[in-house]
């Protein structure tokens, strides 16, 4: 039922209540939501690039450990337990990290809700001060004319 009010507003027949402060504060709004999941994606880039680098390092440690034989083998598997303990390190760091950022986007989703619904109420209070509006100014007219 607000369709045909939304229309109204675009063509320029209908008013459209605009509130310059409250636009500005939704666009820094939806400039951070959109920052968010950008910051979402490149931790996740993140910890599978630092999963790649750490298994690679382990990975060569072990091909050195197979050449060298006995003789490095106590520095190359300390070398190896420090990388592993890195990768469990980074990995809690990252759990840590995703936490917020989810409840940062389940909070940033509600907010959002809130200023749709907002939004529908705005256009909602334009399309019946319109009716009015139009009501006023039909009777107006039926008075003038009798």
């Amino acid at each position: 039922s607000r369709l045909p009010h939304i229309v109204l507003q675009k063509t320029g027949a209908a008013e459209e209540t605009k509130d310059a402060d409250f636009n500005a504060y939704a666009a820094t709004f939806e400039s951070l939501s959109v920052w968010t999941v950008r910051l979402g994606e490149h931790l996740k880039q993140y910890r599978e690039a630092t999963e790649s680098l750490i298994k690679h390092q382990v990975a060569l440690l072990q091909a050195w450990q197979r050449l060298l034989g006995p003789t490095c083998d106590i520095r190359i598997s300390a070398l190896i337990e420090t990388l592993n303990v890195a990768q469990r390190t980074l990995s809690q760091e990252e759990s840590r990290c995703t936490e917020i950022l989810t409840e940062l986007l389940r909070s940033q989703q509600g907010i959002a809700a809130k200023i749709t619904k907002r939004n529908h109420k705005l256009l909602d209070y334009d399309r019946h001060r319109h009716s009015v509006k139009k009501l006023e100014s039909s009777s107006s007219h039926a008075r003038s004319l009798s």
